[in-house]
């Protein structure tokens, strides 16, 4: 017997998505014997329903944006009997949908899980917490979190682009000090660190050969220059760009928050694993 949970928020991404459950269990009714559903009212009940699928669901599809994917990478990742994972993407930018080809249309995103393809793709760790494709320190990360719910709702990605204006011009920089596998060691001042698993992020395709299923992550150190270094990611000048399995990150202040996925991390120095091949999902063939 092939069953499945859909989680979902009543009022996901900038619509009430109640209204759709009907729809989405007609959908696949043919790919799944028993489809159950419920609309947890937290973060925290959604981990804890996602936690409960473990071996007792075939699928567990989510609805939302990069901050309920990552409660579910944090609630499967590493679990041998973690049910496949489906995705809706109602997200305001939508960068880890577009990472596994779920766009922002729902049929899509059902066509997707109807016909049952699916990977194992690779789960970051970074400092004990779990990210399916982003990790960030410095300026620009705190973007996703520090927009409130209401403005996201109100002009939608429009939000985190006014709040990225406000931070270019700030002078803010981080100093870091990163261990390679190697033994080898940089140390540098740096408007941000970024590390990557998969292409998107910020509404942009920014690392073009990054695979989140090949078993390897990109770090991403950014020189100083104009626009908090941004203007590097046009060029593709000012950016060392280096491929890993395990890093350790240790920048100079301990009150730093780390940014996983759009959500608030740890602070502080953290070692980052990339696990290989750590959950399955529904995905577009490779």
């Amino acid at each position: 017997m092939v069953n499945g949970l859909l989680l979902y928020s009543p009022s996901s991404g900038h619509r009430d998505f109640s209204k759709k459950v009907d729809y989405v269990k007609k959908a696949l009714s043919m790919s799944f014997d028993r489809l159950d559903y419920a609309a947890p009212s937290s973060a925290y009940e959604a981990f804890r329903r996602e936690r409960e699928a473990i071996g007792r669901y075939h699928s567990l599809i989510v609805v939302g944006g990069d901050g309920a994917f990552n409660t579910a990478v944090n609630a499967l990742a590493l679990h041998k009997e973690a049910p496949i994972l489906g995705y809706i993407n109602e997200g305001t930018l939508g960068d880890v949908g577009r990472n596994f080809g779920v766009g922002r249309r729902l049929r899509g995103a059902l066509s997707i899980i109807a016909k049952g393809h699916h990977e194992e793709f690779d789960v970051g760790e970074c400092g004990g917490r779990y990210f399916a494709y982003m990790a960030a320190i410095g300026r620009y990360s705190d973007i996703a979190y520090a927009v409130s719910p209401r403005e996201k709702k109100a002009i939608g990605k429009l939000s985190y682009y006014k709040k990225a204006a406000h931070e270019a011009f700030a002078n803010q920089n981080v100093k870091i000090e990163i261990a390679f596998e190697d033994g080898t060691t940089f140390e540098e001042e740096v408007p941000f660190f970024l590390v990557l698993n998969g292409q998107n992020v910020g509404g942009f395709k920014v690392n073009r050969q990054g695979n989140p299923f090949d078993g390897t992550m990109e770090a991403y150190i950014t020189k100083k220059g104009p626009l908090g270094g941004l203007t590097h990611y046009l060029t593709g000048k000012g950016l060392r760009v280096v491929s890993f399995k395990k890093i350790a990150v240790k920048p100079l202040r301990n009150d730093l928050p780390w940014c996983l996925d759009g959500e608030l991390g740890p602070f502080g120095g953290a070692e980052i694993l990339c696990h290989r091949q750590a959950i399955k999902i529904y995905c577009r063939c490779r």
